[in-house]
């Protein structure tokens, strides 16, 4: 999973999963919790884009490393640095 998926899910060990078949009333594992449906849809779409955002960073950097020659002196990426 991602830096921003973990957010919506659990973790659990093998010891809170054994221990979640006796946990009846829900107590040992707490979820994120919104005001409202609206509320809870925004910081879902905003969380999916950061990790889209952290995901072509990631790419971009990998591309990079591997194509030296399409970074200029400074390491800079050089599409960027000839922009107006």
């Amino acid at each position: 999973m991602g830096t921003y998926s973990h957010l919506l899910f659990a973790d659990p060990t093998f010891m809170s999963g054994a221990a979640s078949l006796l946990d009846f009333g829900g107590f040992l594992f707490e979820f994120n919790r919104s005001n409202n449906a609206t509320q809870a849809d925004l910081q879902a779409i905003r969380r999916d884009w950061m990790q889209i955002y952290e995901d072509f960073s990631n790419a971009h950097q990998a591309f990079l490393k591997g194509h030296p020659e399409c970074q200029n002196a400074r390491g800079e990426n050089r599409v960027e640095a000839n922009r107006p």
